[in-house]
């Protein structure tokens, strides 16, 4: 067996995240398996990360039982950390599998159907709020406040607080990507904002609306969530809810500007939209990492990760497999069964996978006879290693004739 490689890039720099793509292309070919200095195990390529993610070896707690998701570090847990131990996404079965259960009642392919016009209202609400000509920011005009209100509506949470929790996430999304004790505790007063919020909630139910998901917990009389389940699971549902699906919905619309024959080609033939959908997932991946942790020693290729290891797929090097995918690095939105892996895989796969494609496909849409008048700018992506995010993407919009 050989040693692990070691390897230790600064994924949240500006210059990795530039050219983030030449350093997994890199990766990809010549350290496909690589330790960082403080130990933890990266995978790039797809078999491995597939591998990763549906393994049985591997879980989301540490084999030592610490005080977060993050570390197997004996001391008292943070707020932050708190909250995050009672979410489903760092919970392995059997508890998982009771939790996801009760939150799954609301995103199942019947509801999400029936979701379909208001989401379309939310979309042409946004699209028509858009300034007729000149410079349009689609971050915080449309990617980011579309998937908060969609989720919240969800919820039952009230129109008049959603633009608090878009403030409220986006310091839960630092914090997470740090990690570090340091870091979460960032966002602890945010944690306990959002707790509070959820527990007022709940103490009024007969204030909600009848559908929303808040209320239906509540009076489950078979709902198995302990109080810390059912309030911080309506934080990560709020969080989680979002966040990919902004990314998807600003990635992809500046990859249709970067790729123009692709978005000609959108416009020309709409029943495209769907492939178009998943090769924006692929190419530009909403989430980046991913991690387990593993229980046994388990061996890739010729090497071993022993037990107790925190391992991480880079899920956008993965999407750009060449043993995988035709052409990876090309964006090619007539692209059948893509076996991306955007969503995960396993028990974990993401539980609002088909809300965000719903979204993303609703967007794109609506915005067909929007994209050929606009023209990028400038775009600056977020110092967030996790998830592939932009923070800002100005487009100047052409004048109606």
């Amino acid at each position: 067996m050989l040693d692990i490689p070691k390897y230790s890039p600064d994924f949240s720099s500006d210059s990795f995240q530039r050219d983030i793509y030449s350093s997994y292309r890199h990766m990809l070919e010549s350290l496909p398996v690589f330790r960082n200095d403080e130990g933890v195990v990266y995978l790039t390529r797809h078999a491995h990360v597939n591998r990763l993610l549906s393994d049985k070896s591997f879980k989301r707690r540490p084999l030592e039982q610490g005080c977060s998701p993050f570390t197997s570090e004996q001391r008292e847990p943070t707020p932050t950390e708190e909250m995050i131990n009672h979410w489903m996404l760092f919970m392995d079965p059997p508890r998982h599998d009771i939790v996801r259960k009760a939150f799954m009642t609301m995103f199942t392919a019947k509801n999400i159907r029936s979701l379909e016009p208001r989401i379309r209202e939310q979309v042409r609400e946004l699209i028509d709020a858009l300034p007729d000509a000149g410079q349009v920011e689609l971050v915080q005009q449309l990617a980011f406040p579309l998937p908060v209100r969609v989720i919240a509506d969800i919820l039952g949470v009230p129109k008049s607080d959603q633009e608090q929790f878009q403030a409220w996430s986006a310091v839960l999304t630092r914090a997470l990507d740090d990690a570090s004790e340091e870091g979460l505790r960032q966002g602890d007063a945010v944690t306990r904002d959002f707790r509070q919020y959820f527990e007022d909630l709940v103490s009024n139910p007969e204030t909600l609306p009848d559908y929303c998901m808040v209320r239906t917990l509540i009076e489950d009389r078979d709902c198995d969530l302990t109080t810390d389940e059912l309030l911080y699971g309506f934080v990560m549902l709020l969080w989680a809810g979002h966040e990919t699906t902004k990314n998807l919905i600003s990635n992809g619309i500046l990859l249709l500007s970067q790729f123009p024959q692709q978005q000609r080609l959108l416009t020309q033939q709409p029943e495209l939209v769907n492939t178009a959908v998943e090769e924006m997932l692929r190419f530009e991946c909403p989430i980046q990492k991913l991690s387990r942790w593993a229980h046994e020693d388990v061996q890739f290729d010729d090497y071993t990760v022993t037990a107790g290891t925190m391992v991480t797929a880079l899920v956008g090097a993965a999407n750009r497999d060449q043993t995988v995918f035709v052409d990876p690095d090309g964006f090619d939105i007539t692209r059948k069964k893509s076996r991306h892996l955007a969503f995960g895989t396993g028990f974990h796969h993401c539980l609002g996978a088909l809300l965000a494609r719903t979204e993303g496909r609703i967007v794109f849409e609506e915005l067909s006879t929007l994209l050929p008048d606009l023209t990028e700018i400038s775009h600056t992506w977020r110092n967030i290693s996790a998830f592939r995010s932009l923070g800002e993407l100005h487009m100047d919009r052409r004048a109606p004739c």
